[in-house]
């Protein structure tokens, strides 16, 4: 709108408010102020205006003092001729007499260079004599002596450069500002000479040139006073006739003072007009605040009694603002929260100190309970005085409904309700806590689905998980007062029991069972379940989380070999047996450090001629305790706590490093391939391929001569993704090979889709194939499916001759066993290859 518009609307207001208003108190006029500042702003610039020509006459004269020295002490080396320079350097004459003769010489000529320089000093200094030769002005021959120990004329002889120095001088008796010059001749320094001028010199000339440029500094000050008066007499004869205007109320717009008033004036106007519509945005954007957010704002009186509330309050609470005006800022609160919000609202009114984010429950008129969280802050008068209280509100219950979710989550499993494997865990350490505590012992009871992947596969998954819904719904059901459920694996269960009784636990075991023994799901099909369960107790078992789960999982297991469906108990042995298990674990990673880890190698043979064609790689423990120790004393539980990650990762670097040392040791033979294992736990690490690869560019090995090995269980786990990941090796030309064919499940589709080059008959087959014609007949049929296929065969644990002929006779290429070599150490393969190749 326009100013005058605005300003004609808002005219009675100020005079309505000067007339209700008590007289200001009397102060310092804005007049007065402002002139103080003009004038205090005048003579800092003019101080300053002052030090700064200090500052620049200082540099300027510095400046040519030192280069007047500089020119000096250029003709003092001048003078310095040969025959001069010779006769301090003969050192056939004695050097009081060298010194004398110098200093006749050489005094007159540094006199009349210093007359022409008037204030300036100078001299010589021979190093020869270690003397000063001559100086000036007003020499004394006591004068002629060595340097000081302080001297900065010391330096010159280090640096070989010209020094710029301000200290005393122990010629002329006072501080100086000079310049040292080496003086040099056939690269040796002889000695220095020196030019400078005493600081009282040196101040004089500086006030000489100052003087002038101060008066008229103080000058130039005097008629700043002067038209900052004349400006100020100005100033206040046009605010007295603005005064004078305002009082008559004629100040009505612009173009009626724009011919009174001074520019600065009608300024001030234009920032009132300003001023008014930037209230009257602020108002806009107030009104907006309260309407357009999920907050609402409200004001309360001393009595913490609603006085006003903003419209989207009405929203907030379900029903109108006139319902909860003059009503307490508690009413319908949850009694729970009542002592909390009383507390913040006392502190708010006694001492003024607010409160942020305090959450809250509430009944509202729809019965319903909600969350809401409050801010508050005190009004205050112009005293400080505290009239009351305002804030703001907004209904936080959906966020709260989440925040109890993700807590929920967090200790619960998503799909059974149960507590998930860490809150069960966290469960168990705290009993185990009370047990050192109290001696309360306690029963663990580990429950699995028997066959649950069969269910999955057959059914479906979400079949499935509605299987693992209803058990831990009749788990539940059964579930004793005091202990406590949770759900350990996909289809594993743990229950923490109180109390040690071998019978109770029994007899729970037996419920549960019996209650799985009908059916959980009526739809695709009637589904029951059988729970092979391990127990195991505490403290007769062990006091520990890391030692009990793992027994009542070892019992369960034993359990479950005996058919499904069975309940097994720990008893001593298999304390003693996991301790052991953990030490064994706990002491790999030092082992590998230490070398205790070697490896031992097993030619493979090709049965047509007798030679060999490659090499099996196979670890081995030489323990300090236990002595030599095979891999199936510790391979699994190095799988079991990853462990294998390392030390696979060693075997594979050392075997590739001893096949890449044997074909530089055996030229003009065919090279031996290196066939390493793969354990599942490495092979599904995301950057096998990169390791590989980078073992092989680090030992050199060609990728064609490693042979990597991974069982049919690792296959078939996931055959789409394996069969993807050993095509990316494969591409980089590592060789694959299937161990232990014929003892997993593999499926021939997806034997058609790995891309193998070799498969390794177990050893079970070419035993039983020596024994009975129908496992003869097996033999040859998994051997001609895997020429169909384009794979070489390999027969593992070949012993005798007999089993060889069998093989040969059934068309197996590659033989590996006892019969032609056992593992042994690489020296002693060393030895054996060259028997072999006839060294």
């Amino acid at each position: 709108m326009p100013r005058s518009t605005a300003m004609s609307a808002s005219e009675p207001a100020p005079t309505q408010a000067h007339e209700q208003s008590p007289r200001s108190a009397p102060g310092v006029s804005f007049e007065t102020r402002v002139r103080w500042l003009m004038l205090a702003v005048v003579l800092l610039s003019g101080i300053a205006s002052a030090l700064y020509q200090c500052w620049q006459i200082w540099q300027v004269l510095r400046t040519s003092q030192l280069q007047q020295a500089r020119s000096l002490s250029r003709l003092l080396d001048a003078e310095l001729g040969a025959d001069l320079i010779a006769l301090l350097a003969d050192e056939r004459q004695h050097a009081a007499t060298r010194l004398q003769q110098a200093h006749a010489h050489l005094q007159p000529q540094i006199d009349a260079l210093l007359a022409a320089f008037p204030g300036m000093g100078g001299g010589v200094y021979s190093q020869a004599l270690r003397s000063i030769v001559a100086y000036g002005p007003d020499p004394r021959p006591e004068g002629l002596r060595d340097l000081r120990p302080d001297s900065p004329a010391r330096q010159v002889y280090q640096t070989g450069e010209p020094l710029e120095y301000e200290s005393y001088s122990q010629t002329r008796n006072a501080p100086v500002l000079a310049i040292i010059h080496p003086v040099q001749r056939n690269g040796l320094i002889i000695g220095h000479v020196w030019a400078n001028i005493t600081r009282e010199q040196f101040l004089r000339l500086v006030w000489q040139l100052l003087l002038p440029q101060l008066l008229l500094t103080v000058l130039l000050l005097l008629l700043a006073l002067l038209g900052l008066h004349l400006i100020g007499l100005r100033f206040r004869h046009s605010l007295q006739q603005f005064r004078e205007r305002v009082r008559q109320r004629r100040l009505l717009s612009l173009s009626d003072a724009a011919g009174t008033f001074s520019p600065e004036l009608l300024a001030v106007y234009e920032e009132v007009v300003d001023a008014y519509g930037q209230l009257a945005s602020s108002e806009a954007r107030f009104r907006d605040v309260t309407t357009a957010f999920d907050e609402y704002v409200w004001e309360a009186d001393t009595a913490c009694r609603y006085t006003w509330l903003s419209p989207r309050a009405a929203q907030v609470l379900h029903s109108s603002v006139d319902h909860w005006l003059g009503r307490p800022l508690l009413t319908r609160m949850h009694p729970d929260d009542l002592p909390t919000v009383h507390a913040c609202l006392s502190r708010l009114l006694d001492e003024g100190t607010p409160f942020r984010d305090l959450d809250y429950r509430r009944w509202l008129d729809d019965g319903q309970c909600y969350w809401f969280r409050v801010s508050g802050i005190p009004i205050r008068d112009a005293e400080g005085r505290i009239l009351g209280i305002r804030g703001a509100t907004r209904d936080v219950t959906e966020l709260k409904t989440q925040t109890q979710r993700v807590e929920f989550l967090a200790y619960h499993d998503e799909l059974s309700g149960l507590l998930n494997r860490t809150a069960i865990h966290r469960e168990l350490a705290d009993w185990c806590a009370r047990l050192t505590k109290e001696g309360a012992g306690f029963t663990v009871l580990f429950f699995n689905i028997d066959r649950f992947d069969q269910i999955n596969d057959s059914y479906g998954y979400p079949v499935g998980d509605r299987l693992i819904v209803e058990l831990a719904r009749l788990l539940q059901r059964h579930q004793p007062v005091g202990s406590a459920l949770g759900r350990h694996g996909d289809d594993e269960f743990l229950l923490l029991l109180p109390g040690t009784e071998r019978a109770a636990a029994l007899a729970l075991a037996n419920t549960l069972a019996k209650a799985c023994a009908r059916p959980l799901l009526q739809q695709p099909a009637p589904l029951r379940v059988q729970l092979n369960i391990g127990i195991a107790f505490a403290p007769m078992n062990g006091g520990q989380p890391e030692l009990l789960v793992p027994l009542a999982d070892l019992a369960m297991r034993q359990a479950k070999q005996r058919g499904p469906g069975q309940i097994g108990f720990s008893d001593p042995s298999h304390s003693t047996r996991l301790r052991a298990d953990l030490q064994l674990q706990q002491q790999m990673p030092m082992a590998l450090d230490e070398g205790q880890f070697f490896l031992e190698y097993q030619p493979q043979i090709r049965l047509g001629d007798g030679q060999p064609i490659g090499i099996e790689a196979l670890v081995r423990w030489q323990h300090p305790r236990h002595g030599h120790m095979p891999p199936d004393q510790f391979i699994a539980l190095a799988e079991d706590s990853h462990f294998i990650i390392a030390l696979g990762h060693w075997i594979l670097r050392s075997a590739c490093a001893f096949a890449r040392a044997l074909q530089q040791e055996r030229p003009g033979t065919m090279p031996l391939r290196i066939a390493v294992n793969v354990s599942a736990v490495q092979f599904h690490q995301p950057d096998l391929e990169q390791q590989v690869l980078g073992v092989l560019m680090e030992t050199g090995l060609p990728a064609a001569l490693l042979e990597l090995e991974i069982t049919e269980s690792i296959a078939m786990s996931d055959p789409e993704w394996v069969a993807e990941r050993l095509r990316g090796l494969a591409a980089a030309g590592v060789r694959l090979a299937l161990d232990d064919f014929g003892t997993g499940y593999s499926s021939l589709v997806y034997l058609q889709k790995f891309p193998f080059d070799l498969l390794k008959i177990d050893r079970t087959f070419v035993v039983q194939a020596a024994l009975h014609d129908r496992d003869r007949h097996l033999l040859d049929a998994m051997i001609q499916m895997a020429r169909h296929l384009d794979l070489q065969v390999l027969a593992e644990g070949v012993e005798r001759d007999e089993q060889r002929q069998i093989l040969a006779a059934c068309g197996c290429e590659l033989a590996q066993g006892f019969l032609f070599g056992r593992p042994m150490p690489a020296a002693h393969l060393r030895d054996w290859l060259r028997e072999r190749d006839g060294c």
